[in-house]
This record gives C-alpha cells, sequence and structure tokens, in this order.
C-alpha cells in the first residue's frame, strides 16, 4: 500500500515539475516575441528597461505616463529610505584643448546609498557601452566616450538589481 502511495506522488510530483517547466518556457518565449532595445534580464526572467539622460544642449526624451500608459518592461533601480532613488547622473561634454573639434562625453555618478551600485551605461540605443561600479557615497567622474563634432550627447544605463550568490533574492531596495 505504501508503496503504491509513493508511486503515485512520484508521478504527481513528475507531472507538476512537467507542466510548471512547460508554463515557465511559454512565459519566457512570449516575452522574447515582446522585443525591445538594450535591456538587462531581471529577476525571474523579467526584462528592465534602461533609464535615460542627456547632456544638458538636448531636450529630454518623452516620458511615459506612470500609470496605465506602461506597456513594456519597468526600469528597476536602487532607492534609499526615503524611497529616492540612489544614482544620479549628470552628463556634459567638454572639448579637448589640442583639437576644440574633439569632445570628450564625461558623466557625473552620485550614490547616495551605502552600497555599491553596478552600472551598465551605454550610448543611447546602441551598444557602446562601459561598466561602473558607483561608490557608496561618493561623487565621481567616468568618461563615455570621445567623439569629433558631437558636443551634445545621451545616454540609458541599468542598474544590475539581480541577485548575487550571497542574497538569493534581489535587493529590497531595488524596485
Amino acid at each position: 500500500m505504501i508503496v503504491k502511495e509513493r508511486k503515485q506522488d512520484r508521478r504527481l510530483l513528475l507531472a507538476l515539475s512537467v507542466s510548471m517547466l512547460c508554463c515557465f518556457a511559454a512565459g519566457a518565449s512570449a516575452q522574447s516575441s515582446l522585443g525591445g532595445s538594450a535591456s538587462q534580464p531581471g529577476t525571474l526572467g523579467t526584462e528592465v528597461a534602461p533609464m535615460t539622460g542627456e547632456s544638458s544642449g538636448l531636450a529630454p526624451l518623452e516620458q511615459k505616463p506612470a500609470f496605465g500608459g506602461l506597456t513594456g518592461p519597468v526600469p528597476l533601480i536602487h532607492h534609499d529610505a526615503l524611497r529616492h532613488p540612489c544614482v544620479e547622473i549628470h552628463g556634459y561634454s567638454q572639448p579637448q584643448k589640442v583639437n576644440p573639434d574633439v569632445y570628450d562625453h564625461i558623466l557625473q555618478i552620485s550614490n547616495r546609498c551605502s552600497e555599491t551600485i553596478k552600472l551598465h551605461i551605454c550610448y543611447y540605443q546602441t551598444e557602446d557601452c562601459i561598466d561602473v561600479s558607483a561608490r557608496p557615497y561618493d561623487n565621481q567622474l567616468e568618461t563615455l566616450g570621445i567623439f569629433a563634432h558631437m558636443p551634445d550627447f545621451r545616454w540609458e544605463y541599468t542598474e544590475n538589481c539581480t541577485p548575487s550568490i550571497y542574497s538569493p533574492l534581489k535587493p529590497a531596495n531595488c524596485y
């Protein structure tokens, strides 16, 4: 009697695991058909939208409404205890002294939180990127690139909100 129940339990467990695997595979294929721009995978197979910014000479990109109109992936960013974003990035270009028609594209990165935050920063909708670790309670300057005759630029970035081997869940302040 006990052997028969164990066989039924194993069959039920096998059927349940196969059905869960099929559901996850179907969700992943449906998600990949949605498309999207340069985004990183988030937790549990979700896509993470990048945050964007621009130098002072460009108009800001059109912002999507916070409720109701957001259909694609959402940005995951770290927040402090008051729910303010931890990382703030400002960009500007600086002409080189030797040739004033060549510009350094510089990003000023401020982290107001107590943890190091890893950033993946790219020129807008390109794969020309840098990886930066924003140190806690620190301001730092990073050069995104150098271009001739291009004083204004846009960038997009994602924060690493994925789980680590030490913490299997995403950070609690990352939403």
